[in-house]
């Protein structure tokens, strides 16, 4: 029953998402990266962030890199992968209650596959005056 939940949930992100990215490598194995939405906080606040793949003839974890992301603002969680056999992960931005207002700052989210295969996706991080 996992397997069919697991294959489901990144499907219907797929079908109501403005955006993927699909990275193609050897033996006929690709990574798909939905794109995430676009996050708003306040200084001292947090907020959930899903990020979503589909994988084809891997099953192994998906590590993820996050950058460009506004001065005060960090993924709380250290660990920045989808496990083996997982679709979704939400993540978790704080920013801290000394940062400044950023508009639309653009922030990276960068999948890995087998092989060397990445794929990259952005979203926008918005910090509003408190």
């Amino acid at each position: 029953m996992r397997t069919l939940t697991t294959m489901m949930i990144p499907l219907a992100l797929l079908a109501a998402s403005c955006a993927t990215s699909t990275v193609d490598g050897p033996h006929d194995v690709s990574l798909t990266l939905v794109r995430p939405a676009n996050q708003t906080l306040k200084p001292g606040e947090t907020n959930k962030i899903s990020i979503a793949i589909v994988r084809k003839n891997f099953d192994g974890a998906v590590p993820l890199t996050f950058s460009g992301l506004p001065s005060g603002v960090e993924v709380v969680e250290q660990d920045h992968r989808i496990e083996a056999g997982d679709s979704i992960r939400t993540f978790t931005l704080y920013a801290d209650p000394g940062t400044d207002v950023a508009v639309d700052r653009v922030v990276r989210v960068r999948a890995e596959g087998p092989n060397g295969i990445a794929t990259t996706q952005t979203f926008r991080v918005t910090i509003q005056s408190t």
